[in-house]
């Protein structure tokens, strides 16, 4: 068992991070299920409203801590009966099914701690109900005020020893393992900001998404260690994985401000801009027409003219493309970034090779780790050549590194530059973490959070190429997001009637 100070924290944790379980997960509704998913702090009094009547009920509601008996509190050791706390439960309610995620307490000998999360049908009845137990990782348990690090497994249900609750779970739990985690800041309260007018996020809370389906061949059962019979361990974030501190409690947490929708559409404007210019636009054109043909990477720089006033129809830009000793089959070297360099473009194209071990290797229609870590020296060489940005704001970084690949058009850009000057430090001067820097363990998390993760996908679901990319967006944005970059991610599928490109953003 762990030291009592250690655990106590824990304990103080577990009321923020609850869980948003979903039954499975479904690639091409993923984007539709998180925007519109229903996230909501409930009362004991509107659960009973909610489900009170439905069967079962009466044997969980055994399990409250209101529920506890006089001769439990009465015991020495109250640590020894496991109870769920009601005084916050979250509940999430998607088309067809509402979730209600409980913190567990008084789980003795663990160095880890639980959620029960109990899934009930649009018939009123509950339909599973599982523990999800959280191992925490040496080095999260070293600096507890990080987002949490650590393995989330569908543990075994031999926590409640009352024979009727665990008839319950036997009933409901058994042959589903975890099939994926996605760990991130969700905004739990807003102020009005006048200048410029919109919203940013006050208090921030710490969200893990657990995605869960019957085992299978493929979900590793017992390997990655603390998945008893249900298997399936997951890893969740890393030392890397968001800033700052949350609470439940209302602490403001300053460095987790979200950028306004004015702001983004700025970003937008900017980069469209951008896109739209003759010389960036004539050469994104010709590397979608190099898509099939090319077996190298393609590069070019773009810097704005200084001075003068440039006529309609004219570049503002001076192009500099990537010599070809610079090119590789899946790198382009750019140079260091000068005072007026405002444009990066590159090419992923789709032909492959054999690299030495034998196998087929293919370059991602989405940004590689390198080139969300060239972004960020970007930036600095960008800061470094120009002492106009040296107290900047995001604003005054008008750069883009842009993706050219068979999903279209990818994009980042600065809109924190705090962060974007952390993210910069890391990737530098980041420790050794069991002998890897940070940029070698973040190239492990992107060949697990994003290659990986595709992989299995389609392994599953037999994807074409256009279902593959789309995974590959999905995994890649959600990896993204969690780096805490100070960049922002866009994306273009399509052109207007003038053959510009058509901008969204996806994260930050």
């Amino acid at each position: 068992m762990k030291k009592k100070f250690i655990k106590n924290y824990v304990i103080n944790l577990c009321l923020f991070f609850v869980l948003f379980s979903c039954q499975e997960e479904s690639i091409d509704k993923y984007k539709d299920v998180v925007q519109g998913r229903v996230l909501q702090r409930i009362s004991l009094t509107d659960l009973n409203s909610k489900i009170g009547r439905s069967k079962d009920y009466s044997k969980l509601s055994k399990l409250f801590d209101v529920n506890r008996t006089l001769n439990d509190l009465q015991k020495n050791d109250t640590s020894s009966v496991p109870y769920l706390v009601t005084d916050e439960i979250i509940m999430i309610a998607t088309n067809d099914m509402l979730y209600f995620t409980f913190v567990i307490e008084n789980v003795t000998e663990s160095n880890g701690y639980y959620n029960l999360v109990v899934a009930v049908n649009t018939s009123n009845t509950i339909e599973s109900t599982r523990v999800l137990e959280y191992i925490p990782s040496d080095y999260w348990l070293q600096n507890t005020s990080q987002p949490f690090e650590g393995e989330v497994v569908i543990g075994n249900n031999d926590i409640f020893s009352s024979s009727d609750i665990a008839t319950l779970f036997m009933a409901k739990t058994t042959g589903y393992c975890v099939s994926d985690v996605v760990a991130d800041w969700e905004c739990t309260s807003e102020v009005e900001v006048p200048n410029p007018p919109g919203v940013e996020c006050e208090t921030w809370d710490y969200f893990v998404t657990v995605y869960w389906e019957p085992c299978s061949t493929y979900i590793d059962q017992g390997n990655s260690g603390g998945g008893g019979s249900n298997g399936g361990s997951f890893f969740i974030g890393g030392s890397n994985g968001g800033t700052g501190n949350s609470s439940s409690n209302g602490n403001t947490n300053t460095d987790n401000d979200i950028v306004t929708s004015p702001f983004i559409q700025t970003q937008l404007d900017k980069l469209t801009s951008q896109t739209k210019d003759t010389k960036v636009k004539a050469r994104i054109v010709q590397m979608q027409g190099d898509l099939d043909t090319a077996n190298k990477e393609q590069g070019s720089e773009f810097r704005r003219i200084e001075g003068g006033i440039v006529a309609i129809g004219e570049s503002r830009y001076t192009e500099h493309p990537v010599p070809e000793a610079d090119l590789a089959f899946g790198e382009t070297v750019f140079p260091d970034a000068v005072a007026n360099t405002e444009v990066r473009v590159h090419l992923h194209h789709n032909n492959s090779r054999t690299n030495d071990n034998g196998e087929e290797e293919f370059l991602a229609p989405v940004f590689s780790l390198d080139d969300v870590t060239s972004m960020a020296n970007f930036y600095k060489d960008k800061q470094n050549a120009d002492s106009g940005l040296l107290n900047a704001d995001a604003e005054d970084f008008n750069i883009s590194s842009i993706l050219v690949s068979e999903r279209g058009l990818y994009a980042m850009r600065v809109v924190d530059v705090d962060k974007a000057e952390a993210f910069y430090q890391k990737i530098v001067f980041g420790p050794l973490v069991d002998g890897k820097t940070y940029r070698e363990r973040l190239q492990d998390r992107y060949k697990k959070e994003v290659i990986g993760r595709v992989k299995k996908y389609c392994e599953q679901n037999s994807c074409d190429d256009a279902l593959r990319e789309l995974a590959f967006e999905v995994y890649f944005a959600r990896f993204f997001a969690s780096l805490d970059t100070g960049f922002a991610l866009f994306h273009s599928l399509e052109t207007d009637g003038n053959g510009n490109f058509i901008w969204d953003f996806l994260t930050n």
